[in-house]
């Protein structure tokens, strides 16, 4: 007969085994299914996806603000933030010459960057559509057109989803604010 210390040693280690079992099982799932260099070329996508995004911005705001101000407070946001020194002097210049170059072709840099973010975003898409293909072994048809069409259609979705979202933000905590 097993004492009452033996019967709970034999359970833990039952559970102990059966917990690294779903570890290694899942170690060799993302090992297997290169879970973790998809997820790499997913964030990549991303981080590519933000330098037309903050030149769309920028472009926008622009059209918004006044140039002047503007430059004064990025003028006095980058001295705060950089040290004070010849080369941190030279390119605070630099980029408030570049912020009023961007001022000047607003337009052209907002169509420009428009353009390139909705084929960047919709790379984003392709390569999320295509990991997760690959992870839950989905086969895919090698009909590229209509997937980037979708893709595009997509990025149009999630960014009219962005637009209401940061436009109901501030109205529903003004409508909450007059509430009270």
């Amino acid at each position: 007969m097993e004492s009452p210390q033996t019967k709970r040693t034999k359970t833990f280690r039952q559970r102990l085994k059966g917990w690294w079992n779903v570890v290694y099982d899942f170690a060799d799932i993302t090992d297997q299914r290169h879970i973790f260099l998809l997820s790499a070329g997913i964030a990549f996508n991303q981080l590519i996806c933000m330098i037309p995004l903050i030149l769309l911005v920028i472009s926008a705001l622009s059209g918004l603000i006044d140039e002047g101000q503007a430059k004064e407070t990025v003028r006095v946001f980058l001295e705060q933030l950089l040290p004070q020194n010849i080369e941190a002097t030279q390119a605070i210049t630099n980029v408030i010459y570049e912020l009023g170059a961007v001022f000047h072709y607003r337009t052209v840099t907002g169509w420009i960057a428009g353009a390139i973010l909705l084929w960047l975003s919709s790379a984003l898409f392709s390569s999320m559509r295509t990991g997760l293909n690959a992870i839950f072994h989905i086969p895919t048809p090698k009909f590229f057109i209509l997937y980037r069409l979708k893709d595009l259609l997509l990025t149009v979705i999630t960014a009219a989803l962005i637009l209401v979202i940061t436009i109901l933000t501030p109205v529903m905590t003004v409508a909450e604010e007059a509430k009270n």
